[in-house]
């Protein structure tokens, strides 16, 4: 995540440029409208001559967010999803041994707890599996089965974070609740910072 913020923070600051540009341009375009009030095609008109003099487009902010969309939306779903996006398995029925083993894991009600929602359920198949720990011959699975959860028994392993168990759902007696809490304190500080910078920056355009 960090690296894909890094990697969008070029398009966000244009973002922020242009938003930044077309607030200057509120003034201009409150005397356009009192000017042209009564005549929309002509307020129109002035309002894009304003935007081509000034170097500004409404949709200047938009892009950029546009293009980070499905970047973010593709890490969402890489999280989401770490069997088919991360070792690329094929979890169809076409599958017959891995579809068969995983199938068995989602019966055993000992090691695996039900998504709340299937686009989680992935993880708690991962969970499930590194709950059985590598026993696979205790809960009856055959020597192909075995061999095909392996993978997934190994990447199971690698979900740990400072201490945080990132297979967790986020609950308050769950230490994985403090990633939701960093979120938003980031989230919130950001939009006071914003807010401040903005309201600090017509101040100035006013006493100008």
């Amino acid at each position: 995540t960090l690296f894909t913020r890094l990697l969008m923070f070029p398009l966000t600051i244009k973002q922020q440029k242009s938003m930044a540009g077309m607030q200057r341009l509120q003034p201009k375009m409150k005397e356009l409208q009192e000017k042209y009030g009564n005549d929309k095609a002509k307020y129109n008109e002035e309002v894009q001559k304003l935007y081509q003099r000034e170097g500004q487009s409404p949709a200047g902010g938009c892009l950029p967010m546009l293009i980070q969309l499905p970047i973010f939306y593709g890490l969402y779903r890489a999280i989401c999803k770490p069997l088919t996006c991360t070792l690329h398995l094929d979890l169809s029925e076409s599958n017959e041994v891995l579809y068969s083993a995983i199938s068995r894991i989602k019966s055993l009600s000992d090691v695996y707890t039900q998504a709340t929602s299937s686009f989680y359920s992935q993880i708690n198949v991962i969970e499930a599996v590194r709950n059985i720990g590598g026993d696979y011959a205790k809960y009856g699975f055959t020597a192909a089965e075995s061999a095909t959860l392996e993978p997934i028994y190994q990447l199971s392993k690698q979900f740990n974070f400072l201490g945080i168990d990132l297979l967790s759902i986020a609950k308050f007696w769950n230490p994985a609740i403090i990633l939701t809490f960093v979120v938003f304190a980031a989230s919130a500080g950001g939009m006071m910072l914003t807010n401040k910078l903005t309201g600090a920056a017509n101040q100035s355009q006013m006493n100008g």
